[in-house]
């Protein structure tokens, strides 16, 4: 995928809240002169811009393809309690 194609398509509601508060957090940023608070606001506008959240681009996904298996061989065990009494 091209960047102009990434930069100008699939703009969702997350994509689009991101960019107006990176505008809010940077007009902030430089009314009150905070250079952490424009650093925040630089992030969250390439966040924006270039459709990547946290983990990147649909990086957090779980793989929905069915039949292969799991990286994890965890299986759900039965959980005993053991109910404790004061004398």
């Amino acid at each position: 995928m091209n960047w102009k194609n990434r930069i100008l398509n699939n703009w969702g509601l997350m994509r689009v809240i991101r960019l107006v508060l990176a505008g809010v957090v940077l007009t902030e940023a430089w009314r009150s002169n905070e250079m952490i608070l424009g650093a925040l606001g630089v992030i969250l506008l390439a966040q924006s811009v270039l459709n990547v959240g946290c983990c990147g681009s649909s990086g957090c996904d779980i793989d929905h393809v069915g039949g292969k298996s799991r990286s994890s061989k965890n299986t759900a065990q039965e959980v005993t309690f053991t109910e404790v009494t004061k004398n």
